[in-house]
């Protein structure tokens, strides 16, 4: 097997090829910091495409979780916020993340994409987002169930999945074999970059709530949904720090810049 074979395999946009072909070798770790400061950028760059397939998806389903959380639901039903929320953005909420990806990834090859064509990719990769994200989060439940520690492993290798999905046309296992195979050999980065996600969004959370809070004169179903919104527009950046992850890797793996 020669050098431009092996390029072709793990080139980032081409024809997707049998996992079990690709070269096993792990490459040398990502820089955490380059690749934040790389998803940093691409936010930046890109906030319009970003902001308007955001608010397209999203916009529908704060209001929806805010009016049933304020008029439906009992105050105290955590559980029935929870498992709305779990099933909207489950269904309609991968649109806006792999829109974002398609929007990271034609910035890293020097193609701005506009926000009508990323939903259309968005759209289009929703299939494979559904199904491996359904494989992904089983997986995961049941290694956090048997042992905490293989739960936490699975979490780690698995999050490149949906870049794979957006970008490699891989579905299902075989997604996720993927995400495993450019993980290998950097799980420390990777779980750095996991735990800067957790903290990350721990802290919108509490921004989003503190001012209806701290002032509940304006809290109703409208200013909830509306500082939701505000999150969602920040959350994009989460996801292309890892759509800069995953090129970072690939291009490791490669050993130069994909063309």
């Amino acid at each position: 097997m020669n050098d431009d074979q092996d390029g072709q395999r793990l080139n980032p946009y081409a024809s997707p090829q049998p996992v079990e072909a690709l070269d096993q070798t792990a490459g040398p770790p990502f820089s955490f910091t380059s690749v934040v400061a790389t998803g940093f950028q691409l936010y930046r760059r890109n906030f319009l495409a970003v902001a308007v397939v955001t608010l397209f998806v999203f916009c529908p389903i704060e209001f929806m979780e805010s009016y049933c959380e304020y008029f439906v639901f009992e105050a105290d039903d955590i559980g029935a916020i929870f498992r709305l929320d779990c099933v909207l953005e489950g269904l309609f909420g991968i649109i806006a993340y792999g829109s974002v990806i398609a929007i990271g990834l034609s910035d890293l090859r020097g193609q701005p994409l506009s926000s009508l064509a990323a939903l259309r990719q968005g759209i289009a990769a929703w299939p494979r987002l559904f199904w491996t994200g359904i494989l992904s989060q089983f997986a995961v439940a049941i290694g956090l169930l048997i042992l905490v520690i293989p739960g936490v492993f699975l979490a780690v290798r698995f999050s490149l999945y949906n870049c794979v999905a957006v970008n490699e046309g891989l579905n299902g296992v075989g997604c996720l074999k993927r995400s495993m195979l450019l993980t290998k050999g950097n799980f420390a980065g990777f779980l750095s970059l996991g735990i800067f996600s957790l903290v990350a969004m721990t802290l919108l959370g509490a921004i989003a709530v503190i001012p209806l809070i701290v002032i509940p004169q304006i809290d109703n179903w409208i200013t909830s949904a509306v500082s939701n919104l505000l999150v969602d527009l920040l959350l994009p950046l989460l996801t292309l720090i890892y759509v800069a992850a995953y090129w970072a890797r690939v291009v490791a793996l490669e050993g130069e810049v994909p063309t």
